[in-house]
C-alpha cells in the first residue's frame, strides 16, 4: 500500500475531521465541540440557503457544484452541517412517519442517525442532490477529484470530505471498509 504524504494530507484536510462517526462510533464530545468550533458559511445560490461545514472543504464543494453545473446538472445542497439538536429532531420526525406508515419503509435505506453517530456533525458531510438523471453516477465518477467520497454507498446524495489525497487514494484501493479506511479511528 503507497504511503501517504503527511504534508500535503496537512494543507487538505484537519485530521480531526477524519473521526470515524457512525451507528456504532459516536463522536466523542471534545471532537464535536472542536468541529463546531471551526464551522464557516457556505452559500447554496441554488437554495439560496446558507449551510455550515469546516472551512476546508467549502472551496472543493465549490468547486465540485460548479463542475457539476458546467457539465449540465442542477445540484443543491440538502444538508451539510447537522448540530445535536438538529439531529435529534430529524431523527423523531423521521422514525414518526415510519411508525405511522411503514409502508414507506421501502423508500427508504433505514433510520436517520441519531444524535451524535452521524458524519455530519464534522461539518465535512453535505448531502446533494439533482433532478437530473445521471447526477449520482457523475458524482461517483467525479467527487473524489474534489476530496469527497460516498462514505454510505447505499446513499448517493451523501458526500464525506477527507481531502484530495486520501479520496484518491481510497477510489484506486475501489472501496476501503470503514474499519480498515485511513480515516482516523478518534474514539
Amino acid at each position: 500500500m503507497p504511503s501517504v504524504d503527511i504534508k500535503k494530507l496537512a494543507n487538505e484536510v484537519d485530521p480531526v475531521t477524519l473521526a470515524i462517526v457512525t451507528t456504532n462510533h459516536p463522536i466523542k464530545d471534545d471532537v464535536y465541540e472542536y468541529c463546531c468550533e471551526k464551522l464557516v458559511s457556505f452559500w447554496d445560490p441554488e437554495t439560496r440557503n446558507m449551510h455550515l461545514l469546516n472551512p476546508r472543504c467549502h472551496d472543493p464543494l465549490h468547486n465540485l457544484l460548479d463542475r457539476a453545473r458546467n457539465d449540465g446538472f442542477n445540484p443543491v445542497i440538502l444538508s451539510a452541517f447537522r448540530g445535536m439538536e438538529e439531529q435529534k429532531a430529524r431523527f423523531e420526525f423521521i422514525t414518526r412517519q415510519l411508525w405511522e406508515n411503514p409502508a414507506i419503509c421501502d423508500t427508504t435505506h433505514g433510520l436517520p442517525s441519531r444524535p451524535g453517530h452521524t458524519e455530519h456533525h464534522l461539518g465535512t458531510a453535505v448531502d446533494i442532490y439533482s433532478p437530473d438523471l445521471g447526477f449520482g453516477k457523475w458524482l461517483i465518477i467525479n467527487s473524489y477529484k474534489f476530496g469527497f467520497i460516498h462514505s454510505q454507498p447505499y446513499n448517493l446524495q451523501h458526500l464525506r470530505f477527507i481531502g484530495e489525497t486520501l479520496a484518491t487514494r481510497y477510489m484506486r484501493e475501489d472501496t476501503i471498509p470503514p474499519d480498515e479506511s485511513p480515516i482516523f479511528d478518534a474514539r
